[in-house]
């Protein structure tokens, strides 16, 4: 048997809509749900308090965690061979930092009037302001903002390469929303 859920078991229902007691409804009086549903062009967009975030693509920083880790083992292990000090040991961390900073710091978030790209530290690169979502153009595999007022075209330096694939997915059906 499969397990349904209806609006009557919905905690959130119950809340929304009034008592059948109430004064003003009976039972015999349909009455239709207090409360809308947003649509489905702007359900996905992000507000001011949910950023849309998006990540770099993983591949890129396995491969550096893969190489500084075995680089920072061989260092070691040739430290304790020798007695003295390998420099391939601070080469060893700083690659396997970069590539935990690669999977873990977002590469760009969108806000509903500014694109902020951020560098592998995770501070702020650069603002790119924009009046719409309907301004964010993809032309091939990379990302513009289009300004209709002084007919312009800026390249962000934002590339499908280097964005994690449902990330650029999603960017796509921001910039396509309106």
């Amino acid at each position: 048997m499969p397990f349904k859920i209806g609006l009557d078991s919905l905690a959130f229902a119950r809340k929304l809509t009034p008592p059948i007691s109430s004064p003003q409804l009976s039972r015999s009086q349909p009455h239709a749900p207090q409360f809308t549903m947003p649509s489905q062009n702007t359900a996905h967009l992000p507000t001011e308090e949910h950023h849309f975030k998006a990540y770099r693509t993983p591949w890129i920083g396995i491969v550096a965690l893969i190489i500084g880790g075995i680089n920072l083992l061989l260092a070691v292990w040739l430290m304790l061979l020798e007695g003295i000090f390998n420099s391939g040991t601070i080469t060893g961390i700083v690659v396997t930092a970069a590539g935990y900073l690669w999977l873990t710091r977002p590469y760009f978030a969108i806000a509903p009037n500014r694109l902020t790209v951020y560098n592998l530290i995770g501070s702020t690169a650069k603002r790119h302001p924009f009046k719409a979502f309907s301004d964010l153009k993809i032309k091939g595999t990379y990302l513009y903002i289009e300004d209709a007022v002084e007919i312009s075209s800026e390249k962000v330096n934002i590339t499908q390469r280097l964005t994690k694939a449902t990330d650029w997915e999603k960017l796509k059906t921001i910039a396509f929303a309106t």
